[in-house]
């Protein structure tokens, strides 16, 4: 093999860097204007290096302001909160007013005392009426006139008894 049919291949990225010596760039150079295999080899070399390249450096952050930042986010953080700031005494002291406000302003129940007697009587009677029909004496008694003899019917002998 002759050195012009000897292709360059490791020769390609320091060709690319500029990194070869004059006579040795001259024969990669002389070669790649030969051989079609060799430029579109180049052609790849020179588009991976190109996405190998160093992305730029990022700026030096200013250590001190981000210091600053930093003791005042862990000054805010230690600080206690205020009663008023939190959200469980916030939610019962709501709830105890509302409560009082409903216990205050609620309508009390006015009871109306009996006026008539008789239907107090009435109501008493009639809650024991299944035990008077029982007695033969209570058929006989007008109810309303003889409370007393029906207040007294536990004493009363009933046929005899």
């Amino acid at each position: 093999m002759s050195e012009s049919t000897v292709h360059p291949e490791t020769a390609l990225v320091p060709y690319v860097k500029d990194e070869l010596g004059a006579g040795e760039r001259a024969r990669v150079a002389a070669h790649l204007e030969r051989c079609e295999r060799c430029r579109v080899a180049l052609a790849d070399v020179r588009a991976v290096l190109g996405a190998l390249a160093p992305a730029p450096v990022p700026t030096e952050p200013h250590w001190g302001r981000y210091r600053a930042e930093l003791r005042a986010r862990l000054a805010r953080r230690a600080r206690p909160l205020r009663w008023w700031q939190r959200p469980m005494p916030i939610a019962v002291s709501a709830g105890l007013a509302a409560a009082l406000l409903l216990f205050t302003l609620r309508p009390t129940p006015v009871e109306k005392p009996a006026t008539n007697l008789t239907q107090i009587e009435e109501t008493t009677l009639g809650a024991r009426l299944d035990l008077l029909e029982h007695y033969d004496v209570v058929a006989r008694l007008d109810m309303l006139d003889a409370l007393d003899e029906i207040r007294q019917l536990d004493v009363v002998p009933v046929n005899g008894q």
